[in-house]
């Protein structure tokens, strides 16, 4: 299981030779830098034969092949190159007190391990799906073939099954060690984009540790809508602030491309978010570069055009979400969204208070707007503007309430407009602790004293973060220290009931359960279930499905009805945990039992069919 953690590592050898190729000078950037503009090139190499694998359904041992082959002709490549010297420099040079830091987060995470709940229950069942039956977009949930809109044509669910696949372990395995990459790569994220702005790796190692402080009790780094604003996201700041140098070429606008590829394939909302923000900024700086004559100024053009490269994949989502808004009554007033206000005439504004917590409070506000100062007053103000700007222009979408109600109700919940706080916190990042870094770094004579002057990040992102119980570092420390029964406890548990499942269940059965257990049951094993309580939102008759389930498993419904039910969702077995099992009396044909878990066969033969145990 743990081998399959080399899995990751492993795409940036062929993605350090496209670079190569591209952009000599990310070399420049140091390790961390190599590593997020490395294993975002192999992944954008790699799309157009993932888009058409998803297209084609072809089995995960194509795509497996694929990488495969990419990853010997990286190698090679290397090897012709004379790479191996400069990567061995570059490890070298990055053997500092920073790293220990950053190494031992990542160790952290390799223990603690993956979230193997909530929405992972969703990744992890399309992965699961992916493996079962290649690589499509059709819902894992449901016997029937409807489309999956929800992360369609993922990159990510797609890489995890070629990771399994390679390696020899499941789902589970893979999605579990693979924290300590997914955090080293949000780290590697403000590392990139502080080192654009700054040009320095001190002050990028700073946005590091600051990353690492406030992030490190989040084991769910390694979900899509994690790994777009804190990896991906960054790197395209990071890409516009290095579009603002004179006779860049066309370089930023084909790294810029390669991100939006790969963001419209990992979580599309964050493909409209950087559209958004950094669209009006390439406008207006296309329009000040003509106002100047510049004679390169058509490059903010292009750059500006290839971030709409994701967008056809947020077109295909909405294309085929079936889904409607749920019916409300029209006789109670809506409720405000939690982390929103109200205004006199009915709009919506993100409430100030919720504006200041994504700076960390009032003191934290104070800080980043002393950071602000320093940048207008220093020499890196031109490049801190690819960061800044994007963030006022979201200040304004959030704090104007016709525009802030505009995006509710297109967007059509709260939840989606709130999460552009993610370019609050990548601007904080980024650029707070940075700043005061590059200012005094002329002022430091010796690297250790640069080394330790950098450590200040740390406590400084944890009063930042304001981590609350469970996810505290204390906890995290603590979860990671138990020995491994303890933490690989629920992963095995995982394991058990798969095995359970698969002894007793014909492959592709429809188990009829409490929708909360069916999503569990989805992510084990391949059967299916008459309704999921998220992600399904191309199944057109989803209320009607709840409606059934709830009939279904109603105590008082009459047999001949359940039957009917039963006989039209195409349900053969039954999961009993919190589902009443009275009316089962006389109507299984056999069941199974493994505590704490017990599966039963319908028999469905006829409406009064006898019991058979």
């Amino acid at each position: 299981m743990y081998l399959s953690l080399l899995f990751w590592p492993l795409l940036c050898l062929p993605g350090y030779a496209i670079v190569r190729r591209v952009d000599r000078e990310e070399a420049d950037s140091g390790l961390l830098g190599v590593i997020a503009v490395s294993f975002l090139a192999a992944i954008a190499v790699l799309s157009p034969v993932t888009i058409l694998c998803y297209v084609l359904h072809a089995p995960v041992a194509v795509l497996c092949a694929a990488i495969v082959a990419m990853i010997a002709w990286g190698i090679i490549d290397l090897s012709r190159g004379g790479a191996w010297r400069e990567i061995g420099r570059l490890c070298a040079g990055v053997i500092c007190l920073e790293l220990l830091i950053v190494i031992a987060d990542s160790v952290i995470g390799l223990r603690t391990g993956a979230f193997l709940g909530g929405d992972a229950k969703v990744h992890l069942a399309r992965i699961r799906f992916l493996l079962d039956h290649g690589l499509s977009n059709v819902d894992p949930y449901m016997a029937e073939p409807f489309f999956f809109p929800l992360y369609h044509t993922n990159i990510i669910h797609a890489l995890y099954a070629c990771c399994a696949k390679l390696f020899g372990t499941d789902a589970f395995g893979a999605w579990f060690v693979s924290l300590a990459w997914g955090k080293l790569l949000c780290t590697s994220g403000a590392y990139y984009l502080a080192w654009r702005v700054f040009g320095s790796k001190w002050a990028a190692w700073t946005a590091a540790l600051f990353c690492v402080a406030m992030r490190g009790p989040t084991t769910w780094a390694v979900y899509p809508n994690q790994l777009a604003p804190f990896w991906l996201l960054p790197m395209m700041l990071g890409f516009a602030a290095q579009s603002l140098k004179k006779d860049c070429g066309s370089r930023p606008a084909i790294k810029m491309a390669a991100a939006a590829l790969v963001m419209g394939q990992t979580h599309g909302l964050y493909s409209v978010f950087a559209v958004m923000m950094l669209g009006p900024f390439f406008a207006g700086r296309w329009m000040l570069a003509t106002m100047r004559k510049e004679h390169d100024r058509r490059r903010f053009v292009v750059v500006g055009l290839s971030l709409l490269i994701g967008l056809p994949f947020v077109v295909v989502t909405r294309w085929t979400t079936k889904m409607g808004t749920p019916p409300t009554s029209g006789a109670a007033a809506p409720a405000i969204p939690a982390g929103f206000a109200e205004q006199n005439d009915g709009t919506l504004t993100r409430s100030p208070s919720a504006v200041l917590d994504a700076f960390g409070g009032v003191p934290g506000a104070m800080v980043f707007a002393a950071a602000g100062v320093l940048i207008v007053s220093g020499g890196r103000r031109r490049e801190a503007c690819a960061v800044l700007v994007p963030v006022g222009i979201c200040l304004l979408l959030l704090l104007i309430p016709p525009v802030c109600s505009l995006l509710i109700r297109k967007a059509g919940e709260a939840w989606v407009v709130e999460r552009l706080d993610a370019f609050f916190i990548v601007g904080y990042c980024a650029l707070v602790a940075p700043t005061f870094m590059h200012r005094i770094e002329p002022r430091i004579k010796h690297r250790f004293v640069g080394s330790l002057l950098g450590l200040l990040a740390v406590p400084a992102g944890i009063l930042y973060a304001r981590h609350e119980a469970p996810l505290t570092w204390r906890t995290t420390i603590e979860a990671a220290a138990k020995p491994v029964e303890e933490r690989h406890g629920y992963l095995n548990r995982m394991r058990q009931m798969r095995d359970f499942l698969a002894a007793h269940v014909p492959p592709g059965s429809t188990i009829i359960a409490d929708p909360l257990e069916g999503m569990d049951l989805v992510q084990l094993y391949d059967c299916h279930v008459v309704v999921s309580i998220s992600a399904s939102n191309g199944v057109p008759d989803m209320q009607a499905r709840f409606e059934d389930v709830q009939e279904m498993i109603a105590p008082q419904t009459p047999w001949p009805r359940r039957r009917e039910l039963f006989l039209k969702r195409g349900v053969t077995f039954f999961f009993p945990m919190n589902c009443p099992i009275e009316w089962t009396v006389g109507h299984v044909a056999e069941y199974w039992l493994q505590r704490p878990w017990v599966i039963s066969r319908l028999d469905l033969s006829e409406p009064a069919a006898s019991a058979t145990r």
